[in-house]
């Protein structure tokens, strides 16, 4: 292994980084700082396309997100699903997925392009919203707005397996790589885990909405952070199911790991960081 340091939005650094190689895994990206969404996601893969043509790369992993689809329904979904993206995050993510199909189209190149869901796993700090959720659970403060809720989780190993995979087969498309489950079984089992009893309130989701639009209202008057956000409602309430039946079929991919493995060496992990 050889480590090259640079900067996704200096071409030059990343020359340096793609010499001499194949195949390049496009894996950078920008979640967090809203201003850098565009120059770090859009341009930043614009730069990396650009040195991947100039080096004479064959193939491309290119890594997006489901979250490229937008407001999502409830159901099973596929890589058929249209895209709608809501948000400047969305946006920017979408902008850099067909900047990386139309230079396949253009160059002959072949690009994978996966979408995840939410990639979980031991952080080392910063915003972690399942360390958040995992407290929840431990302090026996969680509370359930929707009993048909999914949780679309993907451990975060399960995902460097698909990105290996991919590496390995070279196949072009679009793919999704999510590990579904009911939200009753991911906070069971955390539960579990946590050695607490499962959560068993149920708050109606008309009142969940009502609470949290109110607990913000007084957070930003006080200007302290909300216990509960309308954001953070609707994504306990989701009932969108993710399907990876594409990459199962053309890579032989599945989690070799699992949401609920997942979840105990996380666990374990916070636990033995002192975290949790």
């Amino acid at each position: 292994m050889e480590l090259v340091r640079g900067d996704i939005t200096d071409p030059e650094s990343l020359a340096a980084a793609v010499a001499g190689c194949t195949s390049v895994a496009h894996l950078a990206g920008e979640w967090r700082v809203p201003s850098r969404f565009w120059s770090i996601n859009a341009e930043g893969t614009k730069n990396v396309l650009n040195v991947a043509r100039q080096a004479g790369i064959a193939h491309l992993l290119h890594m997006s997100s489901v979250g490229v689809m937008g407001g999502r329904r409830a159901g099973r979904i596929d890589e058929t699903e249209p895209c709608h993206p809501v948000n400047d995050y969305e946006r920017s993510k979408l902008e850099a997925e067909r900047l990386a199909v139309r230079w396949s189209g253009d160059t002959g190149t072949c690009v994978t392009v996966l979408r995840p869901t939410i990639v979980f796993g031991p952080r080392p700090g910063g915003p972690d919203s399942l360390l958040a959720l995992l407290r929840a659970i431990r302090a026996r403060r969680f509370v359930y707005f929707d009993e048909r809720a999914t949780a679309n989780y993907v451990y975060v190993d399960d995902v460097v397996d698909a990105c290996c995979r991919a590496l390995e087969a070279r196949t072009p498309g679009l793919f999704i790589v999510a590990d579904p489950c009911r939200l009753t079984e991911f906070v069971g089992t955390a539960a579990e885990c946590l050695q607490v009893p499962k959560p068993s309130i149920r708050v109606p989701l008309p009142i969940a909405y009502t609470a949290a639009a109110a607990l913000q209202a007084v957070g930003r008057l006080a200007r302290r952070e909300s216990p509960l956000t309308v954001a953070r409602v609707r994504a306990l309430s989701n009932r969108t199911w993710f399907e990876s039946a594409d990459i199962r079929n053309a890579m032989g991919w599945t989690p070799t790991i699992g949401w609920a493995g997942g979840l105990a060496r996380t666990i374990d992990a916070y636990r033995a960081a002192g975290r949790l």
